[in-house]
């Protein structure tokens, strides 16, 4: 459980990847994170971008928005 509101902060912008970096959640930080994953978890493309390898360069950006913004 984390006692540093800045950290719980992080950790819910971050998500459950962040957990062993910043610690768990409890209570309504729980239920943040539940709500947060339903609105943006749901991105159709999001299974496959984990797939890909992620890595910066000096090349040009590669941008994407989820169908769900338009």
């Amino acid at each position: 459980m984390i006692g540093d509101p800045a950290l719980t902060r992080w950790r819910l912008l971050l998500g459950a990847a962040a957990e062993t970096a910043c610690g768990g959640l409890s209570g309504d930080s729980l239920a943040s994170e539940a709500a947060l994953d339903w609105l943006y978890g749901r991105d159709a493309g999001e299974a496959q971008r984990e797939q890909m390898t992620r890595e910066g360069g000096s090349g040009p950006s590669s941008l994407s928005v989820p169908d769900w913004v338009n």
